[in-house]
């Protein structure tokens, strides 16, 4: 697998906390080889809202079907992170790089979690904003 990057778009088996797996969309919020760490989160396709963007309430990034190469409307659910180890990410054959985010969705992306600073840890804040 190559080098992951910020905005890049993974598709494969997520791993939930209870041991539960399913198949996901998952952005790649940072990445970095030197501190050995890539940050995720995950996209459900379960409708809150039509309106593109950040949804504060369900602490939600939507992204319509058509755009960035979606084909089904997606919805990542922006404090469910994930992290892994930048060797492990790398080395899993059971994700996959679908595609880029553009720039301006990222920084969209980035400045919606700006909103959720209080829930997200002091860490985290600075590396995926």
């Amino acid at each position: 697998m190559s080098l992951p990057f910020a905005g890049e778009v993974y598709y494969g088996r997520y791993e939930y906390p209870d041991g539960g797996s399913s198949i996901k969309f998952m952005l790649v919020l940072y990445a970095n080889p030197n501190d050995h760490r890539v940050i995720t989160c995950i996209a459900t396709k379960v409708p809150i809202d039509k309106n593109a963007g950040c949804h504060f309430k369900t602490q939600r990034f939507f992204i319509p079907a058509g755009q960035e190469y979606f084909e089904v409307d997606t919805y990542f659910e922006l404090l469910r992170f994930k992290e892994f180890s930048y060797t492990d990410f790398c080395s899993t054959k059971s994700v996959e790089l679908k595609f880029a985010l553009s720039s301006s969705t990222l920084a969209q992306i980035r400045e919606c979690l700006k909103k959720f600073a209080d829930d997200i840890p002091s860490d985290l804040l600075p590396l995926i904003t």
